[in-house]
């Protein structure tokens, strides 16, 4: 049984680790992940069908369940972490939280739930305004699609947004002006199974 001394100890350990790392989240958001990290990993079972286009090629002790969990739950706290949350977003935009909630609901913003909290990823943000073309843009992304998905096309070089001769991340290709439509396509196959 853990004692309080002993979760107090802990908890400003953690504190320390975050600081001397300079990492940007907390220590609290640093034990909950290794609290996750530390559950246990179900198998998922995938129909017939499917299994062989899967296992082709892939050996299944080339992977660490345990590393892979690790790797997965500090992924995902660094990037809720980053993400912020209505009031933050309301006071870089210059508006009220209440707008940046509509702004999200009618998919304007980018935004994920995170312990019943709206949480909206920094990089749809650009010069003290939304990423210009995004409203054009999110409407087209799938609705089941993973938070971690969305940021990681966005911030992802994609091979067909070429600029002065090389391909660039939708961010950029949206920040400079391009036409949207173009993201707007790649988005909207966002979560499908090839």
């Amino acid at each position: 049984m853990t004692t309080s001394a002993q979760v107090d100890a802990l908890s400003k350990a953690a504190d320390e680790i975050t600081r001397v790392l300079k990492v940007p989240f907390t220590g609290e958001e640093l034990i909950q992940a290794l609290r996750e990290s530390n559950r246990p990993q179900g198998l998922v079972q995938l129909p017939v069908a499917q299994r062989s286009i899967w296992e082709s090629g892939v050996r299944a002790d080339a992977v660490d369940p345990a590393a892979a969990a690790a790797h997965n739950s500090i992924a995902r706290t660094l990037f809720v972490s980053s993400s912020w949350d209505a009031k933050q977003v309301a006071e870089y935009l210059g508006v009220t939280p209440s707008t940046v909630r509509h702004y999200s609901k009618d998919r304007k913003l980018f935004s994920f739930l995170y312990r019943n909290r709206l949480k909206f990823p920094q990089w749809q943000f650009i010069g003290g305004e939304v990423l210009p073309g995004l409203e054009e843009v999110l409407p087209t992304i799938p609705g089941t699609t993973h938070p971690q998905a969305v940021t990681g096309f966005f911030t992802s070089t994609q091979p067909e947004l070429v600029i002065d001769g090389r391909s660039v991340t939708p961010i950029a290709w949206l920040a400079s002006g391009e036409n949207p439509e173009i993201v707007a396509i790649q988005a909207a196959s966002l979560g499908s199974i090839l």
